[in-house]
């Protein structure tokens, strides 16, 4: 009965060999695809005997005999055993093809590397039709990296609620570590309900907004509603649930990652691939899929479970929160009910407090990182459900319409954005907050989020939002009274304590961008910003200097109209910045409410951050026109055929633009750094390790607690490269710091204890530091520069900046500069 359905009448499948057989040229290809038929009559006698083997799961069936699996998901399907083609040209665009025709094949062949190549049969519409998977050898090989990286359990003891905070998404090492891992993070969590230590740390941060927004509550009375939430979904048995299938997810993880390496390193493998070719499958008992989008995900033994969650909010609050979700993780199954799915635990409970009633959970994907696992889970309410019927979508639970909303040709997300879009212009920016949280790209200083470019027309003509179609997202600019209005909100129902508990990282970086918002005001048609970080201060930026002048003139003019006597100053470095002075706020305050406030919430929120997790790889330094925050990476060069161990400093940029810009920073401050492309990642900014080691001693203490870090709670890999980095790292005085700018101190003598600074590069670019050195001297030297102009000097047709030695020792008598020279003479 199963061949018979899958091989309707038997004619169709032959006259498709033989259409292959006379396009194709390729020898290898074409005995693979002539055995199709003779193999395909060999697993029809096996499964009628009853020997072959069901890899069937919850999402696929898979009957396998002979070189041959049949696989129904929508529609069947048969998958031939693939066969190796060795290089015919260089490396193709495409890392795989589901190829329909003969020649379309022998194209793809004809500029790629080495292939596997299947035959494989397609039924639809009564009849069948023969297409050949072939997929670059390197896509198989990526595979096996990433199996064997997570293969085993490494004994890792993880801080998953530090990881969370910064990246969301919780990586285990190794796949036996997922338990741990989760673990760790529910009972880092669950600690919010039992140490008194923990809450003041959610008091603390809740009081800093409250103070600073001028809230109507106490910040015991938000704490309380939020840990009242977390207490619930505790007792709901979410927390066991999620531990329990940890459990077994590690287990059963640790079986089908060495049962997939056999497959694979003994060739007892197949191919499959959705009809479109958008996915790639490399299968043994178990799959492992790769998308077009480079996302590597291997199915596991589905594990579900049920909880009960009561009602946390408001009905009205909900639907709020509500519309904002399903703008983004959130959809609806054949059977209308509502499901989102997830690889970061914070987000699963930000999205149950908006559902009550019976919930289910299961898992059944492991997604392969480049480094590391991390599981897919997915969360489904059971009585809430989303009703497509003509132009009207309504939302029902247990069978009451809660509300309806427009449905614009059955497109639910089209339809949601719009009423977020509305929402906010109604000046309600809570749905914004829900879609941040969900489709949200964290970045330190603009509200992004992620749109398929097929809605990107939703966003066209708005003046708060900016469109990057090649990169599919929007980037929002909210006024600070709705960055306000959102997080007050959220503190006052609660949410935004439970936020702070589950470490979101994007919570606490919607928190930044409203405190970025919040602590400026407008002055002479411009906006100030305020900071503490040398005393308090307000700057604005522009590119050109005669545009600060131009500024600072207009300000002035305004402050002598309110009574205030005082000139802004203009200084100058990559950027040209108009800075107000303390004294000259705190004039403006008297006057100006809006000063008032924008300083007492600078003030509150410049307090201690005990929420926020700590990064251990986050490395700070000063440049010339600010401060650098940069991630620490551990990796490899290549010297002498051998690899060695080594640590770079990386930032990551969506647009190239931003990206060199930052470069031009650092260069400007005498580190060199490179520019690389991540594709759709975006650009990353690199600094190797010679340049780091032009850092402060003090400033390259956070470099050593990183290693000292990694080389107690990494792998055995990864300790032994930390302790050999570290042995490598000069963690001495090797360059200079003078306001911001690094300059290599070298013996101008081989026997002399006498040094001086240096910087070699291009003329253009040198030119370009001493400009920038000369201005930084004139502030720390005053009246004395001009005494000593002539010891700043270029060499070499302009390719070498020095700083002779008397003037470093004049600098030693100045506190940015002393520490460093006595340590290096």
């Amino acid at each position: 009965m199963l061949g018979g359905a899958l091989v309707p009448g038997g004619g169709a499948a032959s006259a498709e060999v033989e259409r292959w057989l006379a396009g194709l040229r390729s020898g290898e290809v074409k005995t693979a695809v002539a055995r199709a038929a003779e193999m395909l009559k060999g697993w029809l006698e096996a499964v009628k005997g009853g020997r072959y083997a069901d890899y069937s799961s919850g999402r696929a069936v898979r009957i396998c005999a002979e070189g041959v699996c049949a696989v129904k998901t929508q529609k069947w399907a048969l998958y031939f055993k693939p066969v190796k083609i060795e290089a015919q040209g260089g490396e193709a665009k495409e890392r795989w093809i589901v190829a329909r025709s003969p020649e379309e094949l022998e194209a793809w062949l004809s500029r790629a590397g080495s292939a596997y190549v299947a035959p494989a049969l397609f039924f639809e519409g009564g009849g069948a039709e023969l297409r050949v998977v072939a997929v670059s050898e390197a896509v198989v090989d990526e595979v096996k990296r990433r199996l064997e990286a997570v293969r085993g359990a490494g004994g890792v003891q993880y801080d998953a609620l530090t990881a969370s905070a910064r990246r969301g998404v919780l990586t285990a090492a190794k796949v036996g570590d997922v338990a741990r891992l989760w673990r760790a993070y529910m009972d880092g969590v669950e600690s919010y309900l039992t140490d008194p230590a923990k809450r003041e740390e959610l008091r603390r941060e809740a009081e800093r907004w409250i103070k600073a927004l001028r809230l109507n509550t106490t910040a015991e009375e938000t704490v309380a509603r939020g840990l009242e939430m977390l207490k619930a979904l505790r007792d709901s048995g979410l927390f066991d649930a999620l531990r329990s299938m940890a459990q077994r997810l590690g287990e059963s993880g640790v079986e089908t990652v060495g049962k997939m390496l056999e497959a694979l390193e003994g060739g007892e493998f197949w191919l499959e691939a959705t009809p479109t070719g958008k996915t790639i499958k490399i299968c043994g008992e178990k799959c492992v899929s790769v998308n077009q989008r480079g996302v590597y995900t291997m199915e596991l033994e589905g594990l579900s479970a049920e909880v009960q969650i009561p009602r946390l909010l408001p009905e009205e609050y909900v639907k709020r929160l509500h519309i904002g979700w399903l703008a983004s993780d959130e959809s609806s199954n054949q059977y209308d009910t509502t499901i989102m799915d997830t690889t970061q635990l914070w987000q699963l409970y930000a999205w149950l407090i908006t559902k009550s009633r019976r919930i289910g959970l299961y898992t059944r994907e492991m997604v392969l990182k480049n480094e590391g696992v991390s599981i897919k889970i997915f969360a489904f309410s059971r009585d809430f459900r989303l009703i497509a019927r003509g132009s009207t979508l309504s939302i029902a639970e247990s069978g009451r319409v809660v509300y309806q909303m427009p449905l614009e040709s059955r497109d639910i997300k089209t339809s949601t954005i719009r009423l977020v879009l509305k929402h906010l212009d109604a000046g309600d920016p809570l749905p914004l907050v829900a879609y941040y949280l969900g489709d949200g790209v964290v970045r330190s200083d603009r509200l992004i989020i992620s749109v398929s470019s097929k809605r990107m027309h939703l966003f066209e003509g708005r003046g708060d939002v900016s469109v990057d179609v090649r990169r599919q997202r929007v980037t929002f600019r909210p006024a600070p009274q709705l960055y306000a209005k959102a997080v007050a909100e959220l503190y006052l129902f609660g949410v935004g304590v439970l936020l702070d508990a589950l470490h979101s990282h994007k919570w606490l970086a919607f928190k930044r961008l409203a405190a970025q918002s919040l602590a400026g005001f407008q002055l002479a048609g411009q906006y100030v910003k305020l900071s503490s970080a040398k005393g308090l201060h307000g700057w604005v930026s522009f590119r050109t200097r005669e545009e600060a002048e131009r500024y600072a003139e207009a300000a002035r003019r305004e402050l002598e109209k309110l009574g205030i006597d005082s000139a802004p100053k203009v200084t100058s470095g990559i950027y040209h910045r108009v800075i107000f002075d303390e004294k000259t706020l705190r004039r403006l305050a008297e006057v100006d409410a809006a000063v008032k406030l924008a300083i007492e919430r600078l003030a509150a929120w410049s307090e201690e951050r005990l929420v926020e997790a700590k990064a251990v790889d986050r490395v700070v330094f000063q440049l010339v026109d600010g401060l650098a925050a940069m991630r620490l990476r551990l990796t490899y060069v290549m010297k002498g055929g051998k690899k060695i161990p080594t640590i770079n400093a990386v930032a990551r940029f969506s647009a190239l633009e931003e990206a060199e810009e930052f470069r031009r920073r650092l260069r400007l401050s005498g580190v060199n750094a490179s520019v690389v492309s991540r594709g759709a990642s975006g650009f990353e900014v690199v600094v190797p390790k010679d340049e780091l080691e032009k850092l402060t001693p003090e400033e390259k203490e956070a470099i050593k607690q990183y290693l000292e870090h990694v080389a107690q709670t990494g792998d055995e890999e990864k300790r032994k490269a930390a302790e050999e980095a570290l042995h490598r790292f000069d963690f001495g005085a090797k360059a200079v710091n003078i306001g911001g700018i690094r300059l290599k101190l070298v013996r101008y003598e081989r026997k002399s204890k006498g040094v001086r600074a240096e910087k070699y590069g291009d003329p253009q670019l040198i030119a370009e530091i001493k400009t920038a050195l000369e201005n930084k001297l004139r502030e720390l030297l005053g009246d004395e520069y001009e005494q000593w102009r002539d010891h700043i000097k270029t060499t070499e047709e302009g390719r070498r900046l020095v700083i002779t030695h008397q003037l470093l020792q004049r600098l030693a008598q100045t506190p940015n500069t002393a520490k460093t020279l006595n340590e290096k003479t």
